[in-house]
């Protein structure tokens, strides 16, 4: 069910889908003609929109905010309880972090693959009016809303042509901002990220489910996806719009697309992003 060459969302004016839901979204369509139904709802930016991030910037804003040392102290616990690292050092960075001029969140570009040549490109540094906050603005509450804006992503890269509404309740608009109400280091306990969704529901899910670390993620999927496409996402990369704009580094991708089976690392992830976004030029070419 995935054509890796074939972009989904090549009539909108950015590489926002990611091939690995082609399948997902073909069995959706499928659902929605059987049953009937006008509309979708996903849960898509849960995790940005309720705080799901593993940064000192809350701690700071505990220690400067807060009503008591306390609240720095229980914040900076729980971030190194989920970071794996000690509380003092949680404690140092956010106290580093504190002095720094601007509270707003320095969101690293992925640059994995490209060419020595784009490297100082102003263009891969992250710009958008939400990433500017006001001169005092809490450092975690911008950091809250750098996730966010990477949410609307999945929340407006749907199919705009499809005959079924779809609709990102979680990344609405009444929920983003009674969200980013709530003071930053509110959202961290007892090691635990999200706590203030987790408390809203507590009564009506199992402990289990309310107070769970971890989760299910597409990787594996993913993976096999490249495994099965590594020769024409090779032919791809290293013969497509992308190379010829001078955008890629063109040994490092292809010691990483040489050889067979399964792909050892996580450097997969990355070459489907490319793949991705190759399709998506593609398509641009052909229209």
């Amino acid at each position: 069910m995935v054509d890796v060459s074939r972009s989904h969302t090549q009539d909108q004016p950015n590489p926002l889908a990611r091939s690995f839901m082609q399948g997902t979204s073909r069995l959706l369509h499928e659902a929605v003609g059987a049953s009937g139904a006008d509309l979708t709802i996903d849960g898509g930016g849960g995790d940005n929109v309720f705080f799901s991030l593993r940064s000192i910037a809350p701690a700071t804003d505990a220690f400067l905010r807060g009503r008591s040392l306390g609240e720095g102290w229980s914040t900076a616990k729980s971030i190194a309880a989920m970071a794996d690292v000690s509380t003092i050092t949680v404690l140092g960075r956010a106290v580093s972090r504190a002095f720094r001029r601007s509270p707003a969140y320095r969101w690293r570009p992925m640059t994995q693959f490209l060419s020595p040549q784009v490297m100082g490109d102003t263009a891969l540094v992250p710009r958008h009016p939400w990433l500017e906050p006001p001169r005092g603005g809490e450092t975690g509450t911008a950091a809250h809303i750098a996730l966010i804006t990477a949410a609307q992503g999945w929340a407006e890269g749907n199919d705009i042509r499809s005959p079924v509404r779809h609709m990102t309740p979680l990344a609405s608009q009444p929920v983003v901002e009674a969200c980013l109400r709530i003071p930053s280091w509110w959202w961290f306990r007892q090691g635990q990220n999200r706590v203030v969704a987790r408390d809203a529901f507590r009564d009506s899910l199992p402990a289990a489910v309310v107070d769970r670390r971890t989760k299910g993620t597409p990787d594996s999927y993913i993976a096999e996806i490249f495994t099965a496409n590594r020769s024409v996402i090779r032919a791809m990369l290293l013969d497509g719009h992308l190379r010829r704009a001078g955008l890629l580094d063109l040994s490092l991708l292809e010691h990483a697309l040489d050889g067979e089976g399964y792909v050892q690392g996580t450097a997969y992830h990355r070459i489907m992003h490319l793949a991705d976004v190759e399709a998506w030029v593609a398509g641009q070419a052909q229209d």
